[in-house]
């Protein structure tokens, strides 16, 4: 057992930025799958009485869960942008480190 950083071999491509890449993803399938839920039980509901007599307080628990949804999604946006931001600096370091190699590699040899 170990508390220091754990060795991650980012050769396979399943490093910790994986999980960055793949969290707002999995968010979104979340979100979705409370959506379609939402629109398959919202028309089973307003047949139950009870529901038709206190219809301003399921619009409010409606407009709240929209309101809950909406900033959701704002966050999973942010949440798309750092991961993104890591790939593009990790490809262009990638890519000078392959110039660099193409340029200076014949004087290794």
């Amino acid at each position: 057992m170990s508390f220091g950083k754990v060795k991650v071999d980012s050769s396979n491509g399943s490093g910790p930025s994986m999980g960055l890449l793949l969290t707002p993803a999995v968010h979104s399938t979340i979100m979705l799958v409370v959506l379609l839920l939402v629109g398959v039980t919202a028309p089973l509901l307003k047949q139950i009485p009870q529901v038709i007599a206190h219809v301003e307080l399921f619009r409010g628990v409606s407009f709240s869960m929209l309101i809950a949804l909406t900033l959701w999604q704002a966050a999973i946006v942010v949440m798309t942008l750092f991961p993104a931001e890591m790939v593009l600096t990790t490809s262009q370091h990638e890519k000078a480190a392959a110039e660099i190699s193409g340029r200076f590699g014949r004087l290794r040899r």
